[in-house]
Order: structure tokens, then sequence, then C-alpha cells
């Protein structure tokens, strides 16, 4: 495939490009079109694949409708070496076109040339005596009657010979016959240059046209046990995949080709940007262009779609009319793309493009979050779903099939589609969060972190709660508040309090690192603060659940909407609700446990004389455990939130009996002795006799 690609481009220097790298390249640009001719076959020819009659303008626009699907189709699924084979004879189509129409030109040029001047038609080749004169110039500025003749005919016969040159390199022909008969529109200006009457050129004209015709109808045949001969290898091909595979595999591998992410997002950059170039033409006056104060407003009901039961879906404005205001000419830029995406985003496909913009652009900007917040040489994204950006994309598919976004006309599709991208947007603010969360938390425990890199942390906090109180005010001061807007809004109420919570809960941790001893109470308090974050959510969620409700008992009730209120109570209330008892149930298991230990002396603690074995730590307080081990109390606390087992020896921590008195302080062991770690930590040796590896 390389080498016959590589073949047709062996006239040009500097091949830089890989051979893998060129062939992704390739197949991308190559296959862009594609997705033009599907989509004009959708919009202006899905109507006539199927003839409306037996009338043969009916049959012919039919036939013209399903051989553009089928171009299409195979524009995106041929190999790169068909594809390329493929495209090399739409240009031979057009070159072709373009000499006939020349020819075309030429032949009325040369009749208006004799309206024009009479003598002109007398005007007969003399050789090239004209040429090699000295006092005559073939390009005479002053035009007279024999220099034009000249200027006219050499024009020609350079123009024709370069079509038969392309051809015969988009074709690959190596016959010196089918090179030569390629001149054949060199017929009329030959014609011309023998004396041939003006007025009958348009004889030869017409017979090089139908010697062009016979030449490709003669090509097709040729290439016709070609043609086979390839589908019958890629019918083989394709049954051989369906036996090893199943054919549902087959239908996924053929729809990821057809719907690559890549070119589906370079055909939208194309129509967006054809969009924007027209918007920006100085010539051009638009509504948004020209007007500082633009409103743009739907109609009533556009974020509406019909349900099953034939009423209103949801999003119902209940009689709202959702309204996009600019009255701050620096704000036109905004209005200029929103309308731009809204103008190409009115059929299937260019609303799958637009997705995939959504989600390449959210990538992007998780990214440059990760980026910013953890400084430089920060890790790539994690690869999974959530944090990919393909969740913004799939929301606002299906926030837009959910509104029949494509079915609106311009004011109500730009309004409508302005909404969903503020719901995009909470969504990917709440993503945000979400890989801001982790890098804070990691860095408020780093005593040896920078302040540039705590200043970056911390204004990246700021940042999300700036943009989540944004978003709640911009969608409680222009929008009525209903179900799906309600949802949106709690979205962004919970991120907000969640950046509050983590920016507590970020300084309490910074604080005990600086302090020179640790802080007793800190558990306690980050738990509050996380315990009230996580209350505050749960009061949201339930709020709107019951907003939901109450919207279905009012006669606003869907099949969507209670979809979605059974997803949002079983995510965002019940798994709260449980996640919430559990953690205070274990915590209050652990204080019981913690309560049961006795507590150790003054005397004891001086014969221990060690640190804590979980924090390394000096202990001023301890808990004695029944196998006679003494830690920390919070950190032995924290230590049974994830297990019932002692750090040191793994034995129980748990009394079996209550009541058993504290061990004396000649009953508490001195340390014992080991070898010290770089940390502090005493790991003890094994006992006289007994073998085995010492594993640190």
């Amino acid at each position: 495939m390389e080498q016959g690609i590589r073949r047709r481009f062996r006239g040009l220097k500097g091949w830089k490009l890989k051979g893998e790298q060129f062939e992704a390249v390739a197949t991308v640009i190559l296959r862009v079109p594609g997705y033009f001719i599907l989509d004009y076959w959708y919009q202006d020819d899905v109507q006539n694949c199927i003839p409306r009659s037996l009338a043969w303008a009916d049959v012919v626009s039919s036939g013209f409708a399903i051989f553009a699907v089928i171009q299409g189709v195979l524009v995106l699924l041929l190999p790169l070496e068909q594809l390329v084979s493929l495209y090399m004879h739409y240009l031979t189509i057009a070159v072709l076109a373009a000499a006939d129409t020349f020819s075309n030109y030429y032949i009325e040029g040369e009749k208006r040339l004799v309206n024009q001047w009479p003598d002109y038609g007398t005007v007969s080749f003399q050789g090239f005596s004209n040429m090699l004169m000295l006092q005559k110039s073939l390009f005479d500025p002053h035009n007279d009657v024999e220099t034009l003749f000249l200027r006219q005919q050499v024009a020609a016969i350079v123009f024709h010979t370069l079509v038969a040159t392309l051809v015969t390199f988009f074709l690959d022909l190596e016959c010196n016959k089918d090179k030569i008969l390629l001149l054949v529109y060199l017929v009329p200006v030959f014609a011309r240059l023998a004396s041939f009457p003006v007025t009958e050129l348009h004889l030869t004209h017409n017979f090089a046209s139908c010697f062009v015709i016979f030449l490709t109808v003669q090509y097709i045949f040729l290439c016709v046990p070609h043609v086979f001969r390839f589908l019958k290898q890629m019918y083989y091909t394709l049954a051989e995949m369906i036996e090893m595979y199943g054919l549902l595999r087959v239908l996924i591998t053929v729809w990821s080709r057809l719907f690559v992410p890549i070119q589906l997002l370079i055909y939208w950059l194309m129509l967006f940007t054809t969009q924007l170039y027209n918007h920006y033409l100085p010539s051009h006056n638009t509504a948004v262009a020209t007007k500082p104060n633009t409103v743009l407003t739907a109609a009533s009901g556009s974020m509406t779609a019909p349900s099953p039961s034939g009423g209103s879906g949801a999003p119902s404005g209940s009689g709202t009319t959702p309204t996009v205001m600019s009255t701050n000419p620096s704000e036109m830029w905004y209005l200029v793309i929103v309308q731009s995406a809204a103008e190409v985003c009115y059929t299937p496909l260019m609303l799958a493009g637009t997705c995939v913009a959504v989600s390449y652009a959210s990538r992007i900007i998780l990214s440059l979050t990760r980026a910013y917040a953890a400084g430089p040489g920060a890790a790539p994204l994690p690869d999974d779903l959530v944090h990919s950006g393909w969740t913004e994309g799939a929301a606002m598919a299906l926030l837009a099939v959910q509104t029949s976004l494509l079915n609106m006309a311009i004011p109500e599709r730009l309004a409508v589609l302005s909404i969903i991208m503020l719901i995009v947007v909470s969504s990917l603010v709440q993503n945000m969060y979400e890989i801001v969360e982790p890098i804070v938390l990691a860095l408020s425990a780093q005593g040896v972190a920078s302040i540039y890199r705590h200043c970056r942390a911390v204004s990246a906090c700021l940042l999300l709660l700036l943009l989540s109180m944004y978003m709640v005010y911009m969608f409680t001061r222009i929008f009525e508040q209903y179900f799906w807007l309600l949802l949106v809004v709690s979205t962004s109420i919970m991120t907000s309090v969640q950046v509050l919570g983590l920016l507590a809960t970020y300084i309490l941790l910074t604080w005990d690192t600086v302090c020179a001893q640790p802080w007793p109470g800190l558990d306690d308090l980050v738990y509050y603060t996380r315990a009230t974050t996580r209350v505050f959510e749960f009061i949201v969620a339930v709020f709107v659940v019951g907003a939901g409700v109450k919207e279905s008992i009012t006669g606003q009730w869907s099949w969507i909407n209670a979809v979605v209120l059974l997803i949002h109570c079983y995510f965002n209330v019940w798994q709260r609700l449980q996640q919430g008892w559990k953690s205070f149930l274990l915590r209050l298991e652990a204080a019981k446990k913690i309560s049961a230990l006795p507590e150790a002396t003054p005397a004891q603690l001086k014969i221990y004389n060690d640190v804590c074995a979980i924090c390394y730590a000096e202990m001023t307080s301890a808990r004695i455990t029944h196998c006679k081990h003494l830690f920390h109390g919070s950190c032995l606390r924290k230590w049974l939130y994830v297990q019932d087992k002692c750090p040191m020896c793994h034995a129980a921590i748990t009394l079996n009996n209550p009541e058993l008195s504290p061990p004396a302080a000649e009953d508490v062991p001195p340390p014992a002795e080991g070898i010290e770690t770089e940390i502090g930590a005493n790991i003890p040796l094994p006992d006289e006799g007994e073998s085995g590896e010492l594993s640190l």
C-alpha cells in the first residue's frame, strides 16, 4: 500500500513523514469529504432514494441519490490504497470536465473575436515566423490581430497538454497510445490553425467530447473485472470475519470505521470555521455582527420534547421563554461562536460532529486543569471514561435528542443550544473538581512543597468555586426553575459546597503538617468537615427529588423524567445515605473499641519509652491493646477503620473481657530489640531458634 502511494508521489521531494504517520494523516484527510457527501445526501436526496414513479427523470434522480450515498460510504470504508485510487479517478473526472469546459470556452471566444474583429477570422497559422521575429512579441500589449491569434492558440495548447499530463499522472498510464489519445481536445485548436471555419468549429469540439466519452466507457469496461474481483475479495473477507468474530462485532467495527472521532472533529471544524468567516465578513450583515444589543429569544416550549404519552417531555418550561441576552459589545464574540455552532447543528451528522468537538474541548480543559494544579511534570489524565471528555459529549447528545434540537429553527435552536452548553459546562466543572481534589489533598500532606505549588492548587480551587457559583447565578437569573434545570443547578451547588469542604480540609491538613506535634483532634475535625459537606449534598439531592415528584404529580410526568428521577434517587440520595450511615457506624464502633481499651499511665509510658508504631511520634498518652502494645488513641482509632488487628503482632485489638483491669507498669514490656528503619519504626528480630528471612 505504501509503495503504491509513494509511486504516485515519487516526483515530490522532502519526504519527511514516516510510513505510518503518512498513512494516518492521509486517511484522516481523505475520508473527511465522505461526511460532506453523506450530509448532502441526507439534506437533499434522502427522499429520492426510492423513485416516486417509473418516469425516466425520477429513476435517474433516484440512481444519483443511491450513487451519492454509496460514494460517501466508500470514502469512509475503503482501504487507503483503494481510497487514493478512487480520489485519482475523481480528479480525472474533474480535469476532463475542466478540459471540456475550456474547449467550449475557447470556441466561444474565437467566435466572439471574429464578431469583434472581422479580420480575425481570416488569420491562419504562418509557421513560427511571427514567433521568431524580434520586432513582434508573442504577448504584445497592443494586442494586434496576429499576436492575439497566436496567444489564443498557444494558451489552448498549453492547457490541454497540461490536462493530458495530469490525467496520465492520476491514472498512472504507461501506454504511449493512451497518453496521445488524451490530447483529443487539441483537435479544435489544430482545426483553427488549419483555417477551419470558426462558425463550424463546434463540430470539432463535439467530436472531441464524444471521443472522450468513448474512451471513458472503454476505461470503465476495462475496470469492471477489477471492481468485481475487489468486491469478491471483500465479500470473502467479510464472511470470514463474521464467522470468526460474529455479526455484532463486525457491525461495531464497521460503525467505528464510519464514525471516527478525529474525522468528525475536522469535518465540524471546517463547517464551524466557514460560519465564523461568514459572520466576520465586512459585507455580511447579521443580527449578531451588527447590533451591540442582541436578544435571541426562543419560543415557548423550545426546551420541550414530545413524550411517548403525547404530552410534553422534559425539559419543559411551563410557558417559559428561554432568552439569551447580550447588552455588552465585548460579549459579542460569545454570541457569534454560539450562533455559528447552532447554524452547523441541524443534521444528525453535524450533531455528532458537535458532540465530538465538545468532547475534545472538554478533554483539553481537563488536561490543562491537571497540568495547572499539579505543576510541571504532572502525570497525564487517567485513562477512564469519566475524565476522557466523552461524558460531556454524551450528555450533549442526550440533551439534543431530548429537546429535539435538530427540528428547531435557528432562534430557538440558538437559545436551546446555549442552555445545553451551560449544562455541559456544569458537568465539566464537576469533573475538574474530581481532578483537582486528590492533587490538593496530596499537596496538603507534603510539608516540603513550595509556596508556588500551594498557590496554584488554591487558585484552582477558587476558580472552580467561582465557576460553579457563576453557573448557579446564570441558571437562577435567566431561567425558570423546573426539574431538569434544578437538576443542573443542584450539580453546580454541590460542586461549590465540595470545593469549600476541600479548602477547609486542605487548611486543616496543611496546619497539621506545619505543626511540630501531631494534632490529636485533626481526624475528628476532618470528619466533621466532610460530614457537613455530605449532609448539605444530601439535602440538595432530596430537594431535587421533591421537586421532581411535585412536577410529576402536577401533570408534567414523562417516562424520561421518571427514569432520570430514579437514577438521581439511587446515585445521589440512596448511595450517599448508605455511605454516610456506614461511615458513621464505623466511627461509632471504633470509638467504642477505643474506649474499652485501658489508657497507659505515665509510668507505663516511661517503661515503654518508644514512639507510636503508626505515626512514629512520641507518646504523651496512649492506649494499651490486649497484646500489650501501646499506640496513640487517635492513631489506633483510624487504624480500626481499616481492620481490627494489631499493627505490630496482628492479634485482635478488642478485649475479650471488658472488665479486665489495665496491666501494671511491670506488665508492659519494653520495646523489642530490632532493626530501626529510616522512618523510626522498630522491627523485632526473630527469636532464637527461629529461622526465616527478615523482610523489610
